[in-house]
């Protein structure tokens, strides 16, 4: 086969071109990603935190052997699972704390408690909290979780 030399010009400029076109769309992709990668790292840096809750636990009574001492603060979180299990984030030994026995939550205003069905019941100011529904908390107020009694401090 033999190719005219305005053929072999044709085709490397043909190939020349597309690698061109390529090289182009290579650069353009590479830019826009960098770009999304900093506008990302934006959009994440301007993304609030939320605000540490302001609250705590003080140990009034602990029920024995249950690592807490009486007098002891334990700073919460905004929401901090309280039971015997490992898992929760304040972990009580006791013989009459569930493994999972109480959540508390942070809204931003306020204190709520949640009993999770614990056998032994989580209280109040003394007064029962309902199985699975929540229950709004003031600052002072007593939470007895077996024979653990708190005081929530601001």
């Amino acid at each position: 086969m033999n190719l005219s030399v305005d053929t072999v010009w044709y085709i490397v400029l043909l190939v020349l071109k597309w690698a061109f076109i390529g090289l182009v769309y290579f650069v353009l992709w590479m830019l826009l990603k960098a770009v999304w990668r900093e506008m990302g790292q934006r959009l994440s840096a301007d993304v609030r935190q939320p605000a540490a809750a302001p609250g705590r636990l003080r140990v009034l009574q602990n029920g024995g052997g249950s690592g807490l001492s009486s007098g002891m603060v334990i700073p919460l979180q905004p929401e901090t699972s309280v039971g015997a299990n490992r898992s929760n984030n304040l972990v009580i030994r006791d013989p009459y704390v569930s493994r999972q026995h109480a959540r508390l939550r942070w809204d931003g205003l306020n204190w709520w408690i949640q009993d999770m069905g614990s056998r032994n019941g989580t209280f109040v100011n003394e007064q029962r909290c309902p199985a699975h529904q929540e229950l709004k908390v003031p600052f002072g107020a007593r939470l007895r979780m077996g024979g653990e009694v708190f005081e929530l401090l601001q």
